[in-house]
């Protein structure tokens, strides 16, 4: 097996919220920054601390807090990156190109870098399984994914027949990587991936919507009016009760939940709003 380029995360965490790093750090091993209200988390894949502290002598009004260290693995659902099947499709990273077993099978290479979609937590696997289940018997001109991370829900949608995504997530770095993977399967035809939260992005038009999100954001999405314009949802992030209230929630607007998709005890549900014509 080819090795990839992820050994071990550097994280620094940072205490103010830098928007401009300088350009000479990729040759460092700078793999992003991740925000998290007034904290900055700076990603290396080794080891930068004097690359850090350099930077922040020009920035006084930021500190510097912990240094975490931990295989890129760990940060990945605890997986190595490697080829992986999802019903017709394969996943591969690209530096280890996938051999599919049935020769109609489809590949997407996937590059998750820093953003969560690497496709082995089982939150987004689950919502892999319902995505592609719903292809098969229901056509999606245009679907919406929120808090896409690698991208990876909007390009497997994408591969299975959708003819138009929108990509959204809140992060840069996602935002960046996903960017990097659409044109990495020479899908931007069909895949626009943009910067923004997901509640404010709630009510862009699309037959489908996408949510791998945690579980506070999912149920402020299923409360709110804008819930009811998409004939179809898949919804994941849920763990046990989460998953009932967030069905309660969806009952209360006269929505179905036509299936849900289980692994590891994350649940993943396709919703249907039957006062809208599939398309």
């Amino acid at each position: 097996m080819t090795k990839g380029p992820y050994r071990q995360l550097h994280i620094y965490e940072l205490r103010g919220r830098p928007r401009r790093f300088p350009p000479d750090w990729t040759s460092k091993g700078f793999l992003g920054c991740w925000y998290e209200e007034d904290y900055a988390f700076l990603f290396f894949s080794r080891e930068a601390r004097g690359v850090v502290e350099a930077f922040l002598k020009s920035h006084p009004s930021w500190g510097l807090g912990a240094e975490i260290v931990l295989p890129y693995e760990d940060w990945e659902a605890g997986c190595p990156l490697r080829p992986y099947q999802i019903g017709s499709l394969w996943i591969a990273p690209p530096w280890e190109p996938a051999r599919p077993l049935a020769p109609l099978s489809q590949v997407l290479f996937l590059d998750p870098g820093i953003s969560f979609g690497s496709g082995f937590h089982a939150s987004t696997r689950t919502a892999l399984l319902l995505l592609e289940a719903l292809l098969r018997r229901v056509r999606i001109r245009r679907a919406l994914d929120l808090g896409t991370g690698s991208g990876i829900l909007a390009l497997a949608a994408a591969a299975w027949g959708a003819e138009g995504v929108l990509a959204v997530d809140v992060q840069p770095v996602a935002v960046s990587t996903a960017r990097a993977n659409v044109r990495r399967n020479r899908l931007e035809d069909r895949i626009l991936v943009r910067l923004g939260d997901a509640r404010q992005c709630l009510g862009e038009p699309a037959h489908l919507l996408l949510a791998n999100l945690p579980y506070e954001i999912l149920s402020d999405l299923c409360a709110r009016p804008e819930i009811l314009g998409y004939p179809w949802m898949i919804l994941s992030g849920m763990v046990g009760r989460q998953a009932d209230c967030i069905e309660e929630s969806l009952q209360g607007q006269d929505l179905r939940v036509e299936g849900r998709q289980a692994e590891g005890g994350w649940i993943a549900m396709l919703v249907r709003n039957p006062h809208i014509p599939s398309p």
